[in-house]
């Protein structure tokens, strides 16, 4: 694997690893049981309710940042973002099956991340009036 992707696959997988991390704290706090959810109640309220509420916002901005475009325009000039697709456009032409295969996988998941890009614009990047007049319905839970 040439240096340069072997950076940033590195990098990329660190970045998994961490989405993987919070989403199994996230579950274990959240997913367990009911008397599990009562005893953080119980112990603090409101500290866990907070982390109920950070913890999916969370998980849903590190998933969309990883599935973002290989670049992108910032103060006049085109920047490289550590991604799935930029990680695809490192691998060399001597790789064009690896890189087809990257590129599919790549699309599926694109496909699947529509929901917490949604989350993100109307949740979290903006105030979106419907959203935020109707929390309960917004929330990716």
């Amino acid at each position: 694997m040439p240096n340069k992707v072997a950076e940033v696959h590195k990098l990329l997988g660190n970045e998994l690893y961490y989405i993987y991390t919070k989403w199994n704290y996230f579950h274990k706090l959240y997913c367990t049981s009911d008397a599990t959810i009562e005893l953080l109640n119980y112990a603090a309220e409101s500290t866990f309710q907070f982390f109920r509420v950070m913890l999916p916002d969370d998980i849903g901005l590190s998933i969309c940042r990883i599935t973002d475009p290989a670049s992108t325009r910032a103060r006049g000039e085109q920047r490289n973002n550590l991604t799935l697709s930029f990680l695809a456009t490192l691998i060399p032409d001597s790789d064009a099956v690896l890189r087809t295969d990257v590129l599919e996988d790549i699309s599926d998941i694109d496909s699947k991340v529509g929901p917490f890009r949604e989350h993100r614009n109307r949740r979290i990047s903006h105030h979106d009036l419907d959203t935020r007049t109707k929390q309960d319905t917004a929330r990716l839970d």
